[in-house]
């Protein structure tokens, strides 16, 4: 599908038009819940006067141009992970109601043209996926009210043969996003406790073996998981923790946090998103050594799906009302809105190019960064 260029202050014959554009361009007018998200994105680009929500973002937040590629369309697109050659997709193919989804895992090329591969289907997930030298962990749901972390492994023989869904955890954190993260070496998830008023933080060696619990933890209002080579980092209740991937050691309070949304570290410093109510948030960095925190951007309302490359933090605001995709220097300096109106989920960068799913339109994208 092409991109419309829409004029941005054609008011409701801009929408008629875009409607009658939908309609012909064949996406689909019976998938309400995905037209009422382009017709929101009509409105807001149509409405972006001096009074508009538009003025409540940041006055660092400038637009950028940039020229995004759409590399693929699927049904309902819910989650991405990338390895460098390839993207993982989870695409929900049934089910009116997320918790009822039916849900196909498929790989597609990311340069090369190439039919994309299933590799798994009728699935149902929780949180994931997460590739890992090759091998690919999604988090879904296991018996009763408890989540379990599925390996998808790696192709056997040819590209189009893997092998079924293997449990390997059976007690995850499904609602943590992301609900697992890595070192290269193992696998590192929350769980949930025997202490119902606790949480627990696990370590599972990426060869296989049994979960083993690093610490635990009061649960914070919004939950996740990230490392780097040497630590693991996650939320309590109004701060952030650091616990060493080794063990060995007591958790250790590594920043104060209003309500932290998302994490990321570089092995240097740890990089978050800290909420604060409308147009409070912030995105901070602290060293993991120690040390004062830093303000790097201001003036969001629910930044997340922060992730980095060597000079920039990248990050999406499920609030804001550009639906942008943004980076700012890890250093500091001026916050730049690369793409708007993209609905992102699923952010994720290499050397040259940013992806994500565009959920309004089904769409898996790229763009130079």
């Amino acid at each position: 599908m092409m991109d419309v260029q829409i004029p941005r202050h054609a008011g409701n014959v801009c929408v008629l038009f875009v409607m009658g554009a939908i309609c012909s361009l064949g996406l689909g007018c019976d998938d309400q819940e995905r037209l009422d998200r382009l017709l929101e994105r009509t409105k807001a680009t149509t409405n972006l006067g001096a009074n508009s929500a538009l003025a409540a973002l940041p006055e660092s937040v400038a637009p950028k141009p940039a020229q995004r590629t759409v590399i693929a369309r699927f049904k309902k697109p819910r989650a991405l992970a990338i390895d460098g050659t390839s993207a993982y997709v989870v695409d929900a193919v049934s089910g009116s109601r997320e918790q009822d989804e039916q849900l196909d895992v498929l790989r597609v090329p990311l340069w090369n043209a190439g039919e994309r591969v299933r590799i798994a289907s009728k699935q149902r997930m929780s949180g994931g996926p997460l590739v890992v030298r090759g091998d690919l962990f999604l988090v879904s749901p296991g018996d009763g009210p408890i989540d379990r972390l599925v390996k998808l492994g790696s192709p056997q023989g040819v590209a189009t043969s893997w092998p079924p869904p293997l449990p390997i955890a059976p007690k995850v954190i499904g609602s943590a996003e992301p609900a697992v993260a890595s070192d290269g070496t193992n696998l590192l998830f929350l769980a949930p406790s025997d202490d119902k008023a606790m949480l627990d933080v696990m370590r599972m060696p990426f060869a296989g073996g049994k979960p083993a619990r690093l610490a635990s933890a009061y649960p914070a209002r919004v939950l996740f998981v990230a490392a780097d080579a040497r630590n693991v980092y996650y939320p309590e209740s109004g701060r952030l923790m650091k616990l060493s991937i080794a063990g060995g050691g007591a958790p250790v309070e590594i920043a104060r946090a209003v309500s932290a949304l998302s994490a990321v570290s570089d092995g240097t410093y740890l990089y978050w998103a800290d909420g604060g109510g409308k147009n409070l948030a912030t995105i901070r960095r602290v060293s993991i050594g120690g040390g004062a925190p830093e303000t790097l951007a201001t003036g969001f309302s629910s930044p997340t799906g922060l992730v980095l490359d060597n000079e920039s933090v990248f990050f999406i605001d499920r609030d804001a009302p550009d639906n942008g995709i943004y980076r700012v220097p890890k250093a500091g300096g001026p916050t730049v809105t690369v793409l708007r109106d993209q609905y992102a989920k699923g952010l994720t960068v290499d050397d040259k190019y940013i992806y994500w799913l565009d959920t309004a339109e089904g769409a898996l994208c790229r763009a130079e960064k």
